[in-house]
This record gives structure tokens, sequence and C-alpha cells, in this order.
């Protein structure tokens, strides 16, 4: 093989090439508030027609769950379970043939999740509100018949934005 100094200009354009590579690879993420609130709106309204469930609960959630700010997005909430704009967790996701891969890096897959998921708790339950509380409680304690009401409190009252 050749000496160093003939390798060296190789091996740094491999790298500067590789990362050129997967910088245009990786997904771009919203910046601000704003650009995420209206990527997270766009999603709203794909995935709530598609699935049926209403636009203004898929908003309370996102709202209720991460205020919808960028350093929630993409990242685990305090509680080291819930991930995201919707605070999904991987039972969450399993529940719906999901999982955290699929959605650590887009928006539009954690609407998508989320939505799915809602639409579940409703078919199961037949109520949204008592499908809002599943999403937080889970739907087998609702089916014990405990509540959520500080959470569908909440959840209502930011859906009234949409």
């Amino acid at each position: 093989m050749g000496n160093k100094s003939n390798l060296t200009p190789w091996i740094m354009a491999l790298i500067i090439g590789g990362l050129s590579i997967y910088a245009l690879s990786k997904p771009s993420r919203p910046r601000t508030r704003e650009e995420l609130d209206r990527e997270v709106r766009k999603a709203i309204r794909k995935y709530s027609a598609l699935y049926g469930v209403p636009a203004k609960y898929l908003y309370g959630i996102a709202m209720t769950e991460s205020s919808i700010l960028p350093k929630w997005a993409f990242s685990y909430h305090p509680d080291g379970r819930s991930f995201g704009i919707y605070g999904l967790t991987s039972v969450a996701l399993r529940d719906i043939g999901m999982s955290m891969d699929q959605i650590k890096n887009s928006v539009d897959a954690q609407t998508k999740a989320s939505a799915k998921y809602l639409k579940r708790l409703y078919r199961a339950l037949g109520d949204w509100n008592k499908a809002i509380q599943a999403y937080h409680i889970g739907i087998g304690n609702v089916r014990r018949g405990r509540t959520a009401p500080q959470y569908l409190n909440k959840v209502l009252r930011y859906s009234r934005r949409w």
C-alpha cells in the first residue's frame, strides 16, 4: 500500500462524502414551535380523515402531551416511557402493530400511530371521552371503571383551539 500521506486525502474525501450523504438522508426536523405546529396540523388533517378520528381530539392530545414543543417531538418525556408529540408508549404502539423505531424520527408517523391508537380505543369503548381517557391510563383501567377527568378536561380544552 502507499504511504500515509497519499491515503489521507482519500480518507478525508470518504469521511466528508459520507457525512454529506448522511446529512442529506437524515429527515429534517422542525426547528421552531410554529414550524412543528404547522407540520402537526397537516399530519392531523391527513390521518383524522383516513382513520375517522376527530382532528380536534388528536390536536388536544398533542397539546396535552407535549405542548407541541420541538424539545419533546423526538425524545422521551420525563416519565421515561412516553415518547414524542403524542406521548406514545411502546405498549400502545405494539397494540397497533408499530414500534418506536417506526415513529422516532417522523411527525407524520407519530400522528398516524396516535390516530390508529385512538381509533382502536374508540372502537373498543364506543365513546370518545372514554377513548381519550384510555389513551392516558390504559383501556384496562377504563374498563375497570377508572377515569382520568383532569386529562380528559385538558384534552377537551385544547381541542377547542383546533
